[in-house]
């Protein structure tokens, strides 16, 4: 009865819709999926009607969920279940699949064999401390070849085209010819990936301004223990959820995370 196929452009509306307090923002993302190479948006149907959407983030070495909108309601779990299932059924094996959830979606995915890999909090209504470091400067074409190496280093994934395409405005780590941190702030709630937590501290301090709020691993200590000094709570958590092989993923390296 449901079947699981690229959403359409004349759908994008109707989709956006099936979290309504959140249409502007679904709409936006929507929109960049149909028209991003590698990036896919796809509809759960049942006689022309989308009663789900997952949106995927595709590389060479993985593939991963960015976002599900599902209904509010009674039928949301059973929706999750049926998209679940769809997606992993069609899912090509060869690479893991990564699925960011809520905990209390833990259960319909750890059915489909997925394991729990890290989770994430988004801490947020703290006072942080102003930038003051002159290392901090504009990310440079030069810092390129850096900002690729370090998101590999931290994650194990090749998004080259998702990094490079989020360049504008970026900012770097640089002491002398080596880049120990970058800042993208237009990726999604914004990425920090740094070698060392001096590093990735002081580039938070360029994304707080602009960024309320900010996702961490929890496995982040230090990132952790620096914002709740400055009184920022815990306003909601995640889990890093994967099927096949886990990716070798560092989250001592990751100060921002882009994904809910």
């Amino acid at each position: 009865m449901f079947t699981l196929s690229a959403l359409e452009l004349h759908e994008l509306e109707a989709a956006a819709r099936l979290l309504p307090a959140e249409r502007a923002a679904n709409l936006g993302h929507l929109r960049w999926c149909v028209r991003t190479p590698y990036v896919q948006a796809l509809a759960l149907r049942a006689f022309g009607e989308v009663h789900a959407v997952v949106t995927l983030l595709r590389a060479s070495t993985s593939v991963q969920v960015l976002k599900l909108l599902l209904p509010t309601g009674a039928a949301r779990g059973e929706r999750l279940r049926q998209l679940a299932e769809a997606l992993v059924q069609q899912h090509d094996k060869s690479m893991p699949l990564l699925v960011q959830c809520d905990p209390r979606d833990m259960h319909a995915w750890e059915a489909l064999g997925l394991r729990e890999q890290g989770a994430f909090d988004v801490l947020g209504g703290g006072t942080f401390v102003d930038a003051s470091r002159d290392e901090i400067a504009l990310l440079e074409p030069s810092h390129t070849l850096a900002l690729l190496h370090l998101h590999h280093q931290a994650t194990a994934e090749d998004h080259r085209a998702l990094l490079l395409e989020h360049r504008f405005a970026a900012h770097a780590w640089a002491d002398g010819h080596k880049v120990q941190g970058v800042l993208l702030p237009l990726l999604g709630h914004g990425l920090i990936v740094a070698d060392a937590p001096a590093v990735g501290l002081e580039l938070q301090r360029w994304l707080l301004p602009a960024q309320p709020r900010i996702v961490l691993p929890e496995a982040n200590t230090a990132a952790h223990a620096h914002l709740l000094d400055c009184d920022y709570d815990v306003l909601g958590s995640s889990v890093r959820m994967v099927l096949g092989h886990m990716p070798a993923w560092k989250p001592e390296m990751v100060f921002a995370w882009p994904w809910v």
